[in-house]
């Protein structure tokens, strides 16, 4: 007897298989897809591992290229880059191991300095809800940040940030030191970029204030770059890294304004020549003429926060041949870009630095970092904005009758210009009373305002100087 023939089995195979087949076309297009992230993630990080003649910037670029953002990157150098151990701490860091340590040896510091403003929204910090779970990794990172704060209880700021997403990842602490520093008593201000100065040539001429035509003007910017630690975090196989990649930078520059390259490292690797590498005896001739920065191994703040570790590696600049135009690489920032002449119109100092930043950035070799809120991001939380710093050189031998400059200082004060000697901070001013104007503002004012209130400051200088009876 045959057996009854089930047509409804083959019937119901018969309607669900496009069904199975729709399923099996998802599951295999999910494992294809699968398949290719693991593919690009290998690729990526074994360029990354071998270095073969990939820079940190390409592989951050490419990383962010696939898989859309560069976090990771920053993560593998928070792995590779040690920031910080307890036990190299040195210092009052070096007995600091738990969140209630930092917390008690901040409120001693404020004992002594209540303005230092590191050791003050640390306790803060650590106290609520945002930063009092920290630990492992993240807490060694919050402590390498406030370090120079904690280890020089004289500081004002006392804190780095270690990479560019620091501002974000500790917001919370980093948010109250910039807009205590910065003076945002609304907390609501966020930093735009205006570098348009307007079509009239003269506006800005210094002679019509009764300056010469060879009035030395010095403008500069701070920067660093995307897919790499700041310099706090950075060792010398990093430091070295960067130097390479800024190489197809200077090579442009080169280019359009002739120099040349000066570098302190004194070699690239095992077998990696520097072919930039210069003398002692150049190098402190550079340093005399204001050319290159001076060794930073000395800075009690700067070593605390790591910033002047492995020198000389990574370190060096470019100068242009008619020697106007300078870029310091791997002092406090990455990078340090600057122009410089002798003449009376600020516009030109100020338009030729804002050429070369458009020419570095059309290169393509790096990008700048930048904050949604704090515009261009630098280490020390004091820069950050514009992170500008404009002078002039202004002769008021009546105001600095005697050698002081406790006179110009009152006039600037109110206008928020800094006062400097001729030779750079904590110098004296010129025998011929001479002395270095800028503004102090580098956050929440555009690049444009800041030219503005340095020639109405040198304007208010000029006319008590020519006021007052010698």
């Amino acid at each position: 007897m045959k057996r009854p023939i089930h047509r409804w089995k083959s019937n119901s195979s018969h309607e669900h298989r496009p069904i199975l087949r729709e399923r099996y076309i998802i599951a295999s297009c999910c494992l294809a897809t699968f398949l290719l992230l693991v593919s690009n993630y290998w690729t990526v990080f074994k360029s990354y591992e071998t270095n073969e003649q990939t820079t940190q910037q390409s592989f951050a670029s490419r990383f962010e290229r696939i898989f859309g953002t560069n976090v990771w990157c920053d993560n593998k150098f928070r792995r590779k880059y040690r920031l910080i151990e307890p036990e190299e701490g040195g210092g009052t860091c070096k007995e600091i191991r738990t969140i209630s340590d930092l917390v008690s040896r901040c409120r001693d510091i404020l004992k002594e300095n209540r303005n230092n403003r590191a050791c003050k929204y640390a306790v803060e910090y650590l106290q609520d809800e945002t930063g009092k779970y920290l630990k492992g990794k993240e807490f060694e990172i919050f402590l390498r940040i406030v370090k120079s704060g904690v280890e020089n209880p004289d500081s004002s700021i006392g804190c780095y940030a270690m990479t560019p997403n620091d501002y974000s990842t500790f917001q919370y602490f980093f948010d109250k030191v910039i807009r205590d520093y910065h003076g945002d008593l609304t907390g609501k201000k966020i930093h735009e970029t205006d570098w348009d100065v307007g079509s009239e040539k003269d506006r800005f001429d210094l002679q019509k204030l009764g300056l010469g035509n060879d009035t030395s003007m010095r403008v500069r910017v701070a920067r660093n770059l995307i897919g790499f630690n700041l310099p706090g975090a950075m060792e010398r196989e990093e430091r070295i890294v960067l130097e390479q990649t800024l190489l197809r930078v200077f090579d442009e520059l080169k280019t359009n304004y002739g120099g040349r390259v000066y570098s302190l490292t004194p070699k690239f690797g095992p077998s990696g020549k520097n072919d930039n590498l210069i003398s002692k005896d150049l190098y402190e001739e550079l340093v005399d003429g204001h050319v290159m920065f001076k060794d930073m191994s000395s800075d009690p703040y700067l070593n605390s926060a790591g910033i002047s570790n492995d020198w000389p590696y990574g370190r060096g600049c470019w100068q242009s041949e008619d020697k106007t135009r300078i870029v310091w690489f791997g002092e406090e920032d990455q990078l340090r870009i600057m122009t410089m002449q002798r003449g009376s119109n600020l516009i030109d100092v100020f338009s030729k630095l804002n050429e070369i930043l458009a020419t570095i950035e059309s290169i393509g070799a790096v990008t700048f970092a930048k904050h949604e809120k704090y515009g261009y991001i630098t280490s020390c939380p004091s820069n950050l904005g514009t992170a500008m710093r404009a002078s002039v050189h202004v002769k008021v031998p009546k105001l600095t009758a005697g050698g002081s400059d406790v006179k110009v200082k009152a006039i600037c004060k109110p206008l928020n210009l800094s006062v400097r000697g001729v030779g750079g901070e904590h110098t004296p001013i010129g025998v011929d009373g001479t002395v270095d104007i800028s503004p102090s503002s580098r956050l929440f004012v555009k690049e444009n305002q800041i030219i503005d209130m340095l020639y109405k400051g040198i304007e208010r200088l000029m006319d008590a100087e020519n006021n007052l009876k010698a």
